[in-house]
Parts: structure tokens; sequence; C-alpha cells
């Protein structure tokens, strides 16, 4: 038997890549994710508004807590991607793409809620110094509305693949035997015996 090509090797790994279940998730992720921005493109206004003869006497509270909002789920999307990172279970693949896929989902949403922020932040400046009229807040507060709801499904989804796999206990059990006495033993003895 001859020694395989370049070729042959970089295909078998394009084959393991593709074939992957993590891969199959990051692709259906940004699917998903493509089909949300066409949506909300669709949903959400796009008109200039004109100046308005109202301006808002002080529109920074409301924008202050859009921000507030947004940076909440910015750190409650960190914590559940380290979560549901360090779960695993590779003995169903479709568990595994659907990790891959809830992270993907998270980092673009965290990443989103940055981009929300400096638009937030672009807003607070433009009332400090011109105001801000009332159509202007209004559509702040649609917008704001149409992302709630996109990071309200994002923890959804995220909470619910967490609770979908096994954590690292359970997978421990797996691989080890009860004792007759009901404690659980594991395969390989502690320390091993390379070290002793």
């Amino acid at each position: 038997m001859g020694k395989q090509g370049p070729s042959s090797t970089t295909s078998s790994r394009i084959g393991r890549i593709v074939g992957s279940p993590k891969s199959w998730g990051i692709v259906g992720a940004l699917v998903a994710i493509a089909l949300t921005w066409v949506v909300v493109m669709r949903i959400k206004p796009h008109t200039m508004y004109p100046a308005h003869p109202r301006i808002v006497p002080d529109p920074s509270v409301v924008i202050g807590t859009f921000v507030t909002l947004y940076g909440l789920f910015i750190g409650g999307f960190g914590v559940l991607i380290t979560f549901v990172a360090k779960k695993s279970n590779k003995k169903k693949r479709l568990l595994e793409a659907l990790k891959a896929a809830a992270i993907v989902l998270l980092a673009a949403a965290a990443l989103f809620d940055v981009w929300r922020v400096w638009d937030a932040s672009n807003d607070l400046y433009k009332a400090a110094t011109h105001g801000f009229s009332y159509p202007a807040l209004s559509d702040d507060v649609k917008d704001f509305r149409i992302y709630l709801i996109l990071n309200l499904i994002v923890v959804t989804v995220g909470i619910f693949v967490a609770a979908l796999l096994p954590s690292s206990a359970e997978s421990s059990q797996d691989r080890s035997t009860t004792r007759g006495d009901g404690r659980i033993e594991p395969e390989t003895p502690w320390p091993p015996e390379t070290w002793v």
C-alpha cells in the first residue's frame, strides 16, 4: 500500500469537516441569522423623519434603559455561551449540532447587542446636542421591541440546548462502574499508577 498524496489527505479533512455535526450546526445558525436579518429589515421602519416641532424633553432615560438592557443581555449571553460550551455529548450528533448552533447564535446576538449599544449611544448624543423628536423616539422604541423579542428567542434556544446536553458529572458517570456498596468507581485508578 503506497502513501497517500496531499490531495487525498486534504479531501479527507474537508470530508470530516463537512460531515461533522458542528459544521451543520454552524451552517444552520448562520442561515437562521441571515433569514432573521431579512425579516427584521422588512418589518423595521426605514423612514427619515423631518424636523418635528415637538421635541422630547429628556429622552436619555428611555435610551439609557435600552443601553442597560442590552448590556444585561450581553452579559447573559457570555455566561450562557460558557455554560453551553462546557457541556458535551459526543455520542449524539444532533446534540453536538445544536450545541454548535446555540454557541453561534449566542455569540452573534452578543455582537449584535454591542452594535445596538453603539447605536443607542449615538442617539444619546443626538438627544443631548439637538434634542430628539417624538417620531424618532418612537422609532427607537419600535427597534427595541423587535430586538428584545430576538434576544429572548436566542436566550430560550440557549437554555433549551443547555438543558438537553448532559452535565460533565453525568458524562463521567456513564464511563464509570458502580461498586457493590453503591459508590461509583472510575474506570482508571486515581492517581494513575504512572504517577506513583
